[in-house]
């Protein structure tokens, strides 16, 4: 996974051209590493990375298991700003990817098995594929596609257009691909509710005079209405969790969730086991909030 984040660094300066970014030449590793050292030193002299580190002025970081002192230090980091912002940044991302994935999922769905669509047994199978795929193999194949050495890019530069740029290392770019990546789990959800749901409330609808979108607005969309909050939940929940796709094309473009804060804490000398696992300590507090939530929406469904 590292020379793989190094390598998406190199890819980030968009001098590749797209048959290089499939490649990564080796060559490549030992600048790549260069700039990810330089940009990790750099954020972490802002705050960003190791957040709190400076002003609370520890001790010089232990190693695991090594004898230590009782001490607060590490959870009063977690109010720093660079933590905070990374905390802001991760359920931005968790709540934007969510919501796009709970959209696209169920409205492909809705298509599928509401309407006379002719293809839907393709579009399942293609879905049901993508659900397999992990997260890793679609943050490469949208790093290739997407990037600023990339075949989008490319391509508009052969067509002329040399105003509009495509950025995949972005946080918008994480939210498109962390979305792509939950709808396949939003669409499986919701396709046993929309195939078991009772098609005489819309049928009355239609032969009341009610519009399309009336009836899809007033009908089917509040008798989906829990099984869609169920998909909105797992989908925030897996989005947040995510580290692949972060960690690929987040950290190339300065864009830390908690997932890659954690690495980053870790990884690069000298670490902070401290805070490191006080903010994986704090992010585990919301399982009993994940579990309630989960609980919930099975005993409302049931």
């Amino acid at each position: 996974m590292v020379d793989v984040v190094e390598q998406s660094a190199a890819a980030r300066s968009g001098t590749a051209g797209a048959d290089d970014a499939i490649r990564w030449p080796v060559r490549w590793r030992a600048a790549a590493r260069h700039r990810l050292y330089r940009h990790v030193r750099h954020c972490r002299a802002a705050g960003r990375h190791s957040a709190g580190r400076a002003d609370l002025r520890q001790p010089a970081q232990r190693r695991p298991g090594s004898p230590g002192e009782w001490t607060l230090r590490n959870w009063a980091g977690l109010g720093s700003p660079g933590i905070a912002s990374t905390f802001v940044t991760t359920i931005a991302i968790g709540v934007a990817a969510s919501l796009l994935a709970a959209i696209v999922g169920t409205a492909i769905a809705i298509v599928v098995h509401r309407t006379d669509f002719r293809g839907g047994q393709a579009v399942t199978a293609l879905v049901s594929l993508s659900f397999f795929l992990p997260s890793f193999i679609l943050a490469m194949a949208w790093i290739i596609i997407g990037s600023p050495g990339g075949l989008i890019n490319g391509l508009l530069e052969e067509l002329g257009i040399e105003s509009w740029k495509v950025d995949a290392y972005t946080a918008t770019g994480i939210v498109f691909v962390t979305a792509l990546h939950e709808v396949p789990f939003v669409y499986l959800l919701m396709r046993g509710p929309i195939l078991g749901m009772d098609a005489t409330f819309e049928e009355a609808a239609r032969a009341a005079g009610a519009a399309p979108h009336v009836v899809l607005r007033r009908i089917t969309l509040p008798l989906l209405s829990f099984s869609l909050t169920s998909g909105v939940v797992l989908s925030f929940i897996l989005s947040i969790e995510q580290f692949a796709i972060p960690a690929l094309m987040g950290i190339p473009g300065h864009v830390t969730v908690l997932a890659t804060q954690l690495y980053l804490l870790v990884r690069f000398p000298p670490p902070d086991y401290g805070l490191a696992a006080a903010v994986g300590l704090r992010s585990a507090r919301s399982r009993p909030l994940r579990s309630g939530c989960s609980g919930a929406s099975r005993g409302t469904i049931g």
